[in-house]
């Protein structure tokens, strides 16, 4: 139930829904084996030599720059030289350690903002590149304390067949930005045999780029020049002239880290329903009437706002009887985006006043969910009590 429950809090706050999830995952002919850090710990130096790689005819790279492919547990640091012009970093959290180097510091984000609604607008300023083949833009920026800039977060995406997949994001900051994680991957042949890690370093304009990865694998470069820290990841589906692309565009353009002032971006936060009684009246059924309980909901606020909502019913008598969601074939999960993306429009087969009964059981036959429009809404049903579904969008229409 823990499990099911941070599912349903990551669809709410990403919304991305299970069907994406599954097209998102690569056919790979190796495997990977995920350790928790505690169990992992005398691996480390497999981490640090990390996957695969070789960042190969990149613009403006050095002919005779010096390649080096480390070895098991002998990689080199990057060589951070942070310039006098750039502020001090975040507080840190040191834990009971007297002292700690800025490699290992985790800052402590007090602050994020959202930026992604002013795509056009970055593009514009030429602060972002201008990436026409990925309609899913996220632009969020993480703050200290005191509401300085600790690092920002960019991402680019496709969605559709599997092989037009395409996740391309920068992590960028005025220092490196660690991003501690509580598992690794290992990853393993057909035969179960480890696949020996490498780094390739080269240089470019005197500045070291670190390279993990290769095409047709999870790749990242890694560099640090006069502007800041940078690190572009790239999916296992992105070709290396993309990724190459975004280097280029990065060294011709480093990111204006003042364009994203905290005040400007846009807050999200949670909600419930019962803090905000009249969001989207006349979009959301009576479930209590129609004989449901809520089981779980959420509701997402841009700037104390309504913007999204996921709830969760089932009928009063199997909540009475305790008997699992997960195994109910009369679950209603009623998600409604106020900013759905193009995939999600792309989806509906209609709008409210015009949704049929016959096309809203068709839809629910054939995928397990029917999506419609409604009041600058995009509202997703999922669920296999497809009369029940038409049930409830029958009282909206007649509200």
């Amino acid at each position: 139930m823990k499990e099911q429950r941070a599912q349903r809090l990551f669809r709410s706050l990403t919304h991305i829904g299970d069907d994406l999830i599954q097209e998102a995952q690569p056919v790979k002919p190796q495997r990977t084996l995920w350790l928790r850090w505690g169990a992992a710990a005398a691996c480390l130096c497999l981490i640090a030599a990390g996957g695969l790689a070789a960042l190969s005819g990149s613009e403006g790279t050095s002919q005779d720059a010096a390649e080096t492919t480390t070895s098991r547990g002998s990689q080199s640091p990057l060589p951070y030289q942070h310039s006098n012009a750039l502020p001090p970093p975040p507080p840190c959290d040191t834990g009971t350690a007297g002292s700690i180097s800025q490699d290992a510091c985790t800052f402590r984000y007090a602050h994020t903002r959202d930026f992604s609604r002013q795509r056009q607008q970055l593009e514009d300023e030429a602060v972002i590149p201008l990436m026409e083949g990925h309609p899913i833009f996220s632009c969020q920026a993480r703050y200290a304390e005191d509401g300085s800039l600790a690092c920002l977060q960019l991402s680019w995406s496709r969605r559709g067949e599997r092989e037009n997949y395409s996740e391309l994001s920068i992590l960028a900051g005025y220092w490196e930005v660690p991003e501690p994680e509580d598992c690794i991957g290992l990853e393993t042949d057909q035969q179960g045999n480890l696949l020996e890690p490498k780094t390739t370093v080269t240089q470019r304009d005197g500045v070291s780029i670190t390279t993990k990865g290769q095409e047709g694998r999870e790749q990242t470069v890694t560099f640090q020049n006069d502007s800041g820290w940078y690190q572009i990841k790239a999916s296992w589906n992105d070709s290396q002239a993309e990724v190459n692309a975004l280097l280029d565009w990065l060294w011709a353009h480093p990111i204006n880290f003042q364009r994203f002032p905290m005040a400007e971006g846009d807050d999200y936060t949670l909600s419930t329903l019962p803090e905000h009684p009249n969001a989207f009246s006349g979009l959301l059924p009576d479930f209590a009437a129609a004989g449901y309980t809520e089981e779980e909901s959420h509701l997402s606020l841009r700037n104390g706002l309504p913007v999204r909502y996921e709830g969760f019913y089932r009928p009063a008598a199997e909540a009475a009887q305790e008997v699992g969601a997960a195994t109910s074939d009369a679950v209603i999960h009623w998600c409604l985006d106020t900013e759905a993306d193009v995939y999600q429009l792309a989806r509906s087969i209609g709008t409210l006043d015009t949704l049929t009964e016959a096309a809203v059981l068709e839809a629910l036959a054939a995928e397990g969910q029917v999506t419609f429009t409604w009041d600058e809404a995009c509202i997703t049903v999922f669920s296999k009590d497809a009369p029940q579904v038409w049930a409830l969008i029958a009282t909206l229409q007649t509200s």
